[in-house]
C-alpha cells in the first residue's frame, strides 16, 4: 500500500464489492477482488484514490472484458516533459507513451481488458494550434493518420486499438458544443471555471503569446464540456478512462465515470 491508499476505508469497499459480485451471479470472492482493486489502484494517482472514484472502478473493472479508454494528444513538440506547440509530427505523443507505459503496468490486473488509446483529430479544427504547430489543416490531418498508425504498429502485439476519437463518439462534438453551452450559462460555474483558466493559461500562451483572456475562457470551457462528453459516453460504455493529471479531471466526477488517474503531466 502506498500513503494515499493507506486512508482509505478498505472495510466499507469490500461491503459494496460483495454487493457488486452478488449483482453480476459472480464466483469471485470480494477478497479476491479487493485484492485486485488494490494492486490496481496502486499506479493510479489521486484522482483514482478516493471511496466513491474507487467503487466506479470496481464496478467498471469487476466485468468479464472491461473497456478502457485513454484520450491521447496528436504529436505536438514538446521539451522536458511539456508540450511546446511549436510543431507537429506524426509519430507516437508523449501522451500516448505516457498512457502506454501506465496501462502496459495495469493490463495484467485488468485480464481480457479492451484497451483503446483515442487520438484527439477534432484538435484539426482549432485554427489557433494549426497556426500555432505551423501547418495547414489538411496537414495537419495528414499528421494524425501518421500517428494513428504509429501507435496502431506500437501497441499491435499488445492486443490494444488505436482510433480516432470522434470514430468512437460519432457525436462528440455536437455534445461538447452544448455542454459548453450549458456552462457559460450556469453563473455557479463561474470561480472553478476562472480558477481552472489560471491554471492553463501558460499552456495558452505557448499556443499563443497574444491570446486574449475571453478566448482563454472560452477554450476553458470547452475543454470542461470535452471531459463532460467523454465522462458521459464511458459511464454509459460501463468504461474505465485513463486520464493524465489535469485540473480537469473534476468534470469527471459530474458524469459518474470511473477514471484511472495516470499520474503523469505534459502541460
Amino acid at each position: 500500500m502506498n500513503s494515499q491508499t493507506d486512508v482509505i476505508d478498505w472495510k466499507r469497499i469490500e461491503k459494496a464489492l460483495r454487493q457488486m459480485l452478488r449483482n453480476v451471479n459472480s464466483q469471485r470472492s470480494e477478497k479476491d477482488a479487493l485484492a485486485n482493486l488494490q494492486r490496481l489502484l496502486e499506479f493510479c494517482g489521486p484522482g483514482s484514490l478516493n471511496r466513491p472514484m474507487i467503487v466506479k472502478i470496481a464496478k467498471a473493472a469487476l466485468v468479464e472484458q472491461s473497456i478502457v479508454y485513454a484520450p491521447c494528444c496528436p504529436d505536438y513538440s514538446h521539451l522536458d516533459g511539456r508540450y511546446t506547440f511549436r510543431g507537429l509530427d506524426g509519430g507516437i505523443s508523449l501522451l500516448a507513451e505516457l498512457h502506454i507505459a501506465f496501462l502496459e503496468r495495469l493490463a495484467p490486473i485488468l485480464p481480457n481488458a479492451q484497451i483503446t488509446l483515442l487520438l484527439a483529430n477534432q484538435e484539426a479544427e482549432d485554427a489557433a494550434i494549426i497556426r500555432a504547430v505551423g501547418t495547414t489543416r489538411e496537414e495537419f490531418q495528414d499528421k494524425l493518420y501518421m500517428s494513428l498508425t504509429a501507435i496502431r504498429t506500437r501497441i499491435g502485439r499488445l492486443g490494444w486499438e488505436a482510433k480516432f476519437m470522434t470514430d468512437v463518439i460519432p457525436d462528440l462534438v455536437t455534445k461538447e458544443k452544448s455542454f459548453a453551452q450549458e456552462i457559460s450559462n450556469d453563473n455557479s460555474k463561474r470561480v472553478r471555471l476562472q480558477t481552472e483558466l489560471g491554471s492553463r493559461m501558460d499552456m495558452y500562451r505557448r499556443i499563443d503569446n497574444h491570446m486574449l483572456y475571453e478566448e482563454m475562457m472560452r477554450r476553458t470551457v470547452r475543454t470542461a464540456a470535452q471531459y463532460l462528453t467523454l465522462g458521459e459516453f464511458a459511464f454509459r460504455e460501463n468504461a474505465l478512462v485513463c486520464n493524465h493529471t489535469t485540473t480537469n479531471l473534476s468534470w469527471y466526477g459530474e458524469t459518474n465515470a470511473a477514471i484511472l488517474h495516470n499520474p503523469v503531466s505534459v502541460y
